[in-house]
């Protein structure tokens, strides 16, 4: 079989996992990679199909954003269309949805890129500015798995 080289970026933990599956197989990382690619055609179909719909739904806010004042009109500075707030705890909701589908379409993505995913989506569906970086925290605890609900130290009594 004729091959063909290709450069692949990957993160350190794929490249580790790749080294491990070759050694414990007798095999080297090319072949792994091989495989992987080949086998995990169906997946990687799927999560392109996730990771494109996320992309038109900020295409769209973005395009949304623009199409909000009159055509033929001039953009004054300091003066932008008044929006709508959303409210903070549904806010976090569709954070939620959202960076759950970020996680599935693109498994290795970093925490630090998550967190800007969703700051940018929380500025798309109108969250206040003083409400931002609570609410992405707390969407992105949630989609971390690690709730930010602190235990207390006397169950008896409400939280502080």
């Amino acid at each position: 079989m004729q091959m063909k080289r290709v450069v692949v970026f990957l993160p350190p933990a794929a490249v580790k996992a790749c080294d491990s599956l070759a050694d414990r197989y007798g095999s080297n990382r090319s072949e792994v990679v091989r495989l992987a690619v080949a086998e995990g055609m169906p997946a990687a179909v799927e999560a392109l199909q996730r990771l494109r719909g996320l992309r038109l739904v900020e295409e769209a806010g973005a395009g949304a954003a623009r199409l909000c004042r009159e055509p033929g009109t001039r953009k004054r500075p300091g003066r932008g269309p008044r929006r709508r707030v959303l409210d903070p705890d549904r806010a976090v909701s569709l954070l939620l949805h959202y960076g759950r589908d970020a996680r599935a379409a693109q498994p290795w993505m970093r925490k630090a890129e998550l967190e800007a995913a969703l700051r940018l989506r929380a500025l798309v569906l109108g969250v206040a500015p003083d409400d931002i970086k609570d609410v992405v925290a707390h969407a992105l605890a949630q989609v971390s798995g690690k709730p930010r609900v602190e235990a207390v130290a006397d169950p008896s009594q409400p939280p502080e």
